[in-house]
């Protein structure tokens, strides 16, 4: 029941991919450090359940933005990175729906496969 609480704590807009209040920063460090500790054990039981959840409730989807998308915080997209590693680890579902997904840039308007933009994120980062 709370995870669904969580993807609306994760929403981010256009100007807040640009720059982030101090408030909205704190709320998405702490989520994305909550559904870490819910998925990054891989001796717990529930670890793929929570995984499954999560990725149903829409919070994949939201955490690739945060990782893929132009977000101008090092500090989220590095956090969001490490969380998306953690929600698609050990998880063929969670893996299939990454690799097919697409990530519309917000500046040409085109969509871009996730695969291809991580890998552009990866070897271009000025991090």
């Amino acid at each position: 029941i709370c995870i669904r609480l969580i993807p609306p704590l994760l929403e981010v807009t256009n100007d807040d991919m640009r720059s982030l209040r101090d408030n909205k920063f704190s709320i998405l460090t702490l989520t994305l450090e909550l559904v870490s500790l819910l998925v990054s054990s891989t001796t717990n039981v529930s670890t793929y359940n929570n995984q499954t959840v999560l990725a149903q409730n829409n919070i994949l989807n939201l955490i690739i933005r945060l990782a893929l998308g132009r977000m101008s915080s090092a500090t989220i997209r590095t956090r969001a990175l490490y969380t998306l590693g953690d929600i698609i680890s050990s998880h063929t579902e969670n893996q299939a729906a990454f690799f097919n997904s697409n990530l519309m840039n917000e500046t040409t308007r085109q969509t871009q496969p996730c695969l291809h933009r991580l890998t552009l994120v990866v070897l271009q980062s000025k991090d």
